[in-house]
């Protein structure tokens, strides 16, 4: 809690993140404390989703609102939680900008991820086509953790050659596989 008041807005917002993870329902009133600061602001969508953890009514609503009504990231963003959730208005939000192709790189392979990891078939076959293709090799880390979370072999395999090969990407290689339960 003591980071909420952080100079660092990265610091705070991984510190609410933290707080809504914990699960501590003791931290909520410092959480609705920070919300007015944090008003209109990518903070205020992390202050919403650790709010809705710890069992906040009315949460959700503020981040279906910034859904329909937000300014891109922000939007973008915002469905990218709601579909963390299984709200399929967010999930639809978010694979028509996978296919208009409207998201830098880096947060359309995100998007893609979270898309395949609640079921969405094109999503996935989207990361496959990505990993085959000729991405540097820590893309394609980025493209085969998710893929390995949802159960594709191919991502798990691509995993476990990277944790065989000493090099930069060995670590996080390992690493992924443990969080997906493989004990490579």
């Amino acid at each position: 809690e003591g980071l909420l008041n952080d100079s660092d807005p990265e610091v705070v917002g991984r510190a609410v993140d933290g707080l809504g993870r914990l699960g501590d329902r003791a931290a909520v009133s410092a959480l609705v404390a920070l919300q007015p600061r944090a008003n209109g602001s990518a903070l205020s969508l992390t202050v919403a989703t650790a709010l809705d953890r710890l069992g906040v009514p009315n949460q959700l609503e503020l981040l279906q609102k910034v859904m329909r009504i937000g300014s891109g990231e922000l939007r973008v963003r915002a469905a990218y939680l709601l579909t963390e959730r299984g709200d399929q208005e967010a999930r639809a939000q978010l694979h028509a900008l996978v296919l208009a192709r409207a998201l830098p790189d880096a947060v359309q392979i995100s998007v893609l991820a979270v898309l395949s990891q609640h079921g969405d078939a094109d999503a996935r076959a989207q990361l496959l086509a990505q990993l085959d293709g000729t991405r540097a090799e820590p893309e394609k880390l980025s493209l085969a953790a998710p893929l390995s979370r949802v159960g594709e072999e191919r991502g798990t395999r691509y995993l476990q050659e990277l944790a065989r090969r000493p090099g930069p990407t060995q670590v996080l290689a390992s690493r992924v596989l443990i969080a997906v339960g493989q004990s490579t």
